[in-house]
């Protein structure tokens, strides 16, 4: 069986060849309406139409993560603490984060001495300037937004594929950790872990806020999964130059999935019916929805789905 897809990108109304027409008119059988022609698309009769989805578009949300240093336990000597995270990539194939897993990651660390007699709010700053100067010298550049407010350290992705596998406040035990020369070497061991399987987790001191959610129709939505910056696509003579995504906009998604009887044409049986099942993407700048939709109302009942 064929699959037939069509994907069109609607940033106006108006016809591109022919700015004085409409992109969408009404097919009529006398004076009644019985579909919508929507150009260099299809034809589409009310009695073909099975589905009309609609997904609106949305912007991004970063990963995010708290570690409340006011409920640990203040050490009675100074004490090596760290903040451990693993960044995973999901959606994109940044080669900053490329490793010898089968999926992209980077770790990251944050390193902090809790000198007796501190304050949570005290060592919160602290971390923040280590945070900050680890960025600069490791990373060259913000890999996460690191900040603090009355002894919580907040973690916050700044890509909206980032997603954090983990996060572990570790306490540094010299007790622990491999056995050399007649004693043990020293290890971090967690205080509180997102891994909700662990031993260590505790649930007071370290919180998923939320993962990642990526944007939907947005600019940069469009550009990696529907209109790839290619040659073809940035010349100056590109196809379809009507349908480039526009800086700033977001797009709503409309799905109209159609069939459409062709008459005996089938090889497996005498006198067979064929229907032609075909899907119609198209995504219509947010400023445009409103119209796009009333003429889509002329051929059927527009679903909201889910993001």
């Amino acid at each position: 069986m064929f699959q037939f897809t069509t994907t069109t990108i609607v940033n106006s109304l108006k016809d591109y060849n022919f700015p004085s027409k409409d992109l969408i008119t009404e097919v009529k059988e006398g004076a009644t309406v019985v579909g919508i022609h929507i150009k260099r698309d299809f034809k589409f009769l009310k009695d073909n139409i099975e589905a009309i989805y609609k997904r609106e578009a949305h912007d991004p949300e970063m990963a995010n993560a708290t570690i409340d240093l006011t409920a640990v336990e203040a050490p009675t000597e100074d004490t090596t603490f760290r903040i451990a995270v693993y960044i995973r990539l999901s959606g994109s194939q940044n080669s900053y984060y490329a490793n010898d897993f089968v999926f992209k990651g980077k770790p990251f660390y944050i390193e902090f001495l809790w000198r007796k007699g501190e304050s949570a709010a005290d060592v919160a700053k602290k971390v923040i300037k280590v945070a900050k100067k680890y960025q600069q010298m490791v990373y060259e550049y913000q890999l996460l937004s690191i900040t603090e407010e009355a002894g919580v350290v907040t973690i916050e992705g700044t890509d909206e594929y980032q997603t954090l596998t983990k996060v572990d406040l570790e306490k540094f035990n010299e007790n622990e950790g491999p056995w050399q020369e007649g004693g043990h070497v020293g290890a971090f061991i967690p205080v509180d872990t997102l891994d909700e399987d662990s031993i260590y987790h505790t649930g007071n001191v370290v919180t998923l806020v939320q993962q990642a959610v990526q944007g939907f129709g947005t600019y940069r939505n469009m550009i990696k999964d529907y209109r790839l910056p290619t040659a073809a696509n940035t010349r100056w003579n590109k196809i379809v130059q009507d349908e480039t995504p526009v800086v700033g906009a977001k797009y709503n998604q409309y799905t109209i999935v159609q069939c459409v009887k062709r008459g005996i044409m089938g090889g497996d049986a005498v006198g067979e019916v064929v229907k032609s099942k075909t899907t119609h993407v198209f995504f219509v700048k947010q400023d445009l929805a409103a119209d796009f939709e009333a003429a889509l109302a002329k051929i059927g009942t527009v679903e909201a789905v889910e993001n």
